[in-house]
């Protein structure tokens, strides 16, 4: 059975064994999947989180007993939603990466890289907005010169005069 966790970070698919599953089973498996302490935790079924769902209590008791019913997540003030935990698909991630939600509520991280190639204002380049903030005509295209080359005369010929005979 699928039950989905909304966070602030955003919504998460757990797979849990049915609804008589018990709320602190299913703590621990978002402890497992999402390196959130089961303790540190707090499930409610309501955003308002008013109607808090007892460790003791089955899946089912609490109102989330259909397949991919919504719970909510509350971690505790002193607890922050952790980054995503390194694993085989996320290994060798270099320079600053940037993470996003995926439609199945992962968290992925994507290098660097292949941000700039997206986003940049030229290949290799990083975007706009990760240089500088705010942009004027001017700085935008002092900063555009820097790449474009011009071919100018010589100031001082390297020969005099040439004569053929």
């Amino acid at each position: 059975m699928i039950l989905r966790v909304r966070t602030k970070a955003g919504t998460w698919r757990i797979e849990v064994a049915g609804p008589q599953t018990r709320v602190a089973d299913a703590k621990v498996a978002i402890e497992k999947d999402k390196s959130v302490q089961a303790g540190a935790q707090i499930l409610s079924a309501d955003p308002a989180g008013e109607k808090i769902c007892a460790d003791g209590a089955t899946l089912a008791d609490c109102g989330l007993g259909q397949n991919g019913a919504m719970c909510y997540l509350t971690v505790g003030d002193a607890v922050a939603l952790p980054p995503p935990r390194a694993s085989a698909q996320h290994e060798g991630v270099k320079g600053a990466g940037r993470v996003k939600i995926g439609a199945d509520g992962n968290i992925v991280s994507t290098e660097y890289d292949d941000y700039c190639s997206n986003k940049g204002f030229r290949p290799g380049q990083a975007a706009l907005g990760d240089i500088k903030k705010s942009w004027t005509l001017t700085d935008f295209l002092l900063m555009d010169d820097e790449y474009n080359f011009k071919i100018k005369r010589q100031e001082k010929a390297h020969c005099a005069a040439v004569s053929l005979d």
